[in-house]
């Protein structure tokens, strides 16, 4: 691969570094994107096209079912978004791959109304290299942006490294913006430790990478030695976080019963149905999105975090406050969240939030 090109935007003297391969047309995203980033937040829509996988990964917090999003759905949410203020719209699963032509034509949705078009996956199409090269320009005609490759150790069991090390390679060459993720056992630990070789990458700003711990979640819920590394006596309490899918603005749409939601956290989805926003199948995308915007608990763990949540809990209704989860108890403020909304209390401390 030869060395990055670089577009300076005029207006503030920001630099894009692309691949030399990135398209014409994909120019001006790679500009919107860097506008978007550095003018938070960037709303997202997130669209769970499936819930089919081909793989039983061990930490999959996904549930096994069939359920899918009819294709004449995803493309009306497709174009609902575009003329919102979404700039990207993301697609998810199960394995989107599954239905690799819809994620066609959903990129082409985007591309003509200027908007990006993000599709994440475990990159089992990339077994052989011709494959994974034709697929790639494929998406990058089509008007795919960007494509996310999930590897980590549980992956690994069915999908090799060197089959993703082929997509990446071969969607880094036709111009795609490209993204490695993957979450491990141990605190600091990479891709790297497991023989990927980053640098043939890590040049180029069209590839990031990032490693996290793995969540206990899904069929990891009873692991322990997961729940260790982060709680227990000692650890971090979680209350100084802030919501991290509100905060970003991500917008989710789940396959089964029309499931709208603030966020896609491996603890909620399906299994947090408290949080939801409302039904996309009998509503149009901008009235869940004002919920979303509006709404004063979804405001208070965005805008000022837990710590500020339960002190107003605290302060209102010293019962319920009494009965709150132990922060240090939990991982994240994701998987907090879920047990405040899952918990007998979850409608008071909604009316608490609003409460003047």
């Amino acid at each position: 691969m030869s060395g990055a090109s670089i577009v300076l935007l005029d207006e503030d003297g920001v630099e894009v570094h692309l691949h030399p391969a990135v398209p014409e047309w994909a120019v001006d995203l790679h500009v919107l994107r860097a506008h978007a980033y550095a003018n938070p937040p960037m709303r997202s829509l997130v669209i769970t096209v499936t819930d089919r996988c081909n793989l039983r990964c061990d930490f999959c917090c996904h549930p096994h079912l069939e359920s899918e999003i009819a294709e004449e759905d995803c493309e009306r949410l497709t174009r609902e978004a575009c003329a919102l203020d979404f700039v990207e719209v993301w697609l998810s699963g199960g394995e989107p791959f599954l239905r690799y032509p819809l994620i066609l034509k959903l990129a082409a949705i985007c591309r003509e109304r200027g908007r990006m078009l993000g599709v994440q996956t475990s990159g089992y199409w990339a077994r052989t290299e011709a494959r994974a090269r034709a697929m790639a320009r494929e998406m990058i005609e089509a008007g795919v942006f960007c494509v996310t490759f999930s590897w980590d150790p549980s992956h690994g069991e069915v999908v090799s490294r060197e089959t993703v090390e082929q997509g990446i390679d071969a969607c880094v060459e036709a111009g795609l913006h490209v993204r490695l993720r993957g979450n491990f056992e141990r605190p600091g630990e990479t891709h790297a430790d497991h023989g990927f070789d980053l640098s043939r990458w890590d040049r180029f700003a069209t590839f990031s990478v990032r490693a996290g711990l793995a969540e206990a979640a899904g069929r990891g819920a009873g692991l322990v030695q997961l729940r260790r590394s982060s709680t227990g006596a000692g650890a971090p309490s979680v209350l100084g976080e802030r919501c991290p899918g509100h905060a970003e603005l991500e917008h989710v749409v789940y396959a089964r019963d029309g499931l709208t939601m603030p966020c896609c956290s491996v603890w909620a989805g399906y299994d947090t149905p408290a949080l939801g926003l409302g039904d996309w199948r009998a509503r149009p995308l901008s009235e869940s999105v004002a919920v979303h915007d509006h709404d004063p608990y979804f405001r208070l763990v965005a805008d000022a975090g837990f710590e500020a949540l339960y002190a107003r809990i605290h302060a209102r209704d010293p019962e319920v406050a009494s009965r709150l989860v132990d922060p240090r108890a939990v991982g994240n403020a994701c998987e907090l969240c879920a047990r405040l909304m899952k918990s007998p209390d979850a409608a008071r401390i909604r009316a608490l939030c609003a409460a003047e």
